[in-house]
Parts: structure tokens; sequence; C-alpha cells
């Protein structure tokens, strides 16, 4: 059984999932109609990734539009309840402080932050990535992270909640930063879950191939399988995590 990861996870057909978020019986009754998305929709951004440019995207935005924002939207608006109320971001890339002054993101993503739990969806030229925990902890957030891995009741319920989705075919990683190479300052280098201490965040996530992504229910149906089977892991962030209370731009 393929098991995924959040940091770099392979790209499994839909025979190959893991077993928890196998479909089953697609999804109809949240919304009407779920569009999926068309191999026009991974072949747009493999032709943005070669022609990043404002002409480009000027002259095939319509195409953007209905191929990707429209099917992306429907998946939103589809999800039940619990995970309502993802926000979009924009396509444009803030190239203020960056090297690559490319204009535009080559892949289009929505994210629902509660109160310090992140769900994420993302589409790009190689299908889609859904993904749900803290990718990448603000200073404060992960000194409370790293104090409930150390205390023995939350330190331990999280190793549950890992092994368990590890058990259903989902690896946890460390989200987007790379660990530290040691313990954490204040830190017992022999901790029985030094491995979590050094990590600067955890997420889970799946990735899933473009011919996984055309049918709308069953796309709907997989991802709303994924984010239910990563509450526990989003339950625990919001328990002892939390949103950060750091003043913005620190």
């Amino acid at each position: 059984r393929t098991r995924t990861c959040a940091r770099v996870p392979p790209r499994p057909s839909s025979s190959t999932l893991p077993a928890v978020v196998a479909i089953a019986q697609p999804i109809s009754t949240v919304a009407d109609v779920v569009n999926g998305f068309t191999p026009r929709a991974f072949a747009f951004f493999r032709e943005l990734a070669a022609n990043n440019t404002r002409e480009f995207w000027l002259a095939h935005k319509a195409e953007f539009e209905a191929v990707v924002r429209d099917p992306m939207e429907s998946l939103l608006a589809a999800l039940p309840e619990p995970y309502d109320g993802f926000r979009p971001f924009r396509m444009n890339r803030d190239v203020r402080f960056s090297k690559d002054k490319s204009p535009y993101k080559t892949a289009h993503a929505a994210v629902l932050d509660d109160r310090g739990a992140v769900l994420y969806l993302q589409v790009g030229a190689e299908g889609m990535f859904a993904a749900g925990g803290g990718y990448l902890l603000a200073p404060d957030q992960l000194e409370r992270f790293r104090a409930a891995v150390d205390a023995p009741a939350p330190g331990l319920e999280l190793e549950r909640i890992i092994d368990e989705l590890g058990h259903d075919g989902i690896d946890v990683g460390p989200g987007g930063a790379e660990p530290l190479k040691t313990a954490p300052r204040g830190y017992d280098k022999e901790h029985p879950r030094i491995g979590l201490l050094r990590q600067k965040g955890i997420a889970a996530g799946i990735r899933l191939d473009p011919d996984d992504c055309r049918n709308g229910d069953e796309l709907l149906a997989t991802v709303v399988a994924f984010f239910d089977a990563v509450q526990p892991l989003t339950s625990w962030l919001r328990d002892h995590v939390g949103p950060s209370t750091a003043p913005r731009g620190r």
C-alpha cells in the first residue's frame, strides 16, 4: 500500500490511494454540481511554467478561469460545513523581495485556517495536492508545539495520532521547513520524542494524479475523506498550539 508524505509525497493513482481516502461512494448530496478538472487544466500550468509572462496570462486568463478557477470554486463550494470557508490565493506572485521575477504562480491553491490548524488544496501541472496540519509554525506556535510534544499526555497523544494515520497509509511529515539537526535549546537530545521536537511544522498530505481529478463527485469524496482522516491531527493543533498571537510583520 502506497503511503503519502506531507513533504514530497508520491503521486498515487486512485487504485493506490491510502485506504482511508480510497473512493467508495461519490459525494453527490452536498452540491448539485461538482466540476472536475479536465486535461486542459494541467496543460495550462505546464504552458504557464514555460511562458510565465503578463502577455501569456492576459491571452489565456479566460481559459484559466474556465478550466481551473471555476472547477476549484465548485469543489470548495461543495465541501461540507466543517470545511466551509476556504480562501483561494491570488495567482499573482509577490516578487518584491525575490530574485525570481516570474509574475504568476504555477499552481492555484486555497487554504482554510481554523485556529492554527490549516487545511490546504492546490491544483497544478502534476494534479492536486491536499494537506492538513501546521505547515510552517510561527515562532510562538512552535514554542507551544514543542511544549506540548514534551509533555507526557499531549506528546503521547500526538504519537498515537501519527501512528494511526500511518496505519491508514497517510504519513505525517515535518511540513515546510527542514528539522533541526540537533535538539532545540532547552530540550534533552535523548528525549523520547526528539524527532518531533526538532520539527518546525507538522503536516499530512496526499497527491492525486490528473486522472483522479476528472470526476468531480469522486474528487470531492476523496478530499473530504482525507480531511476527515486528518481531523485528529488538526484538532490536536487547535487544542495545544492554536493560532499565532504575534503581531503581523514579525
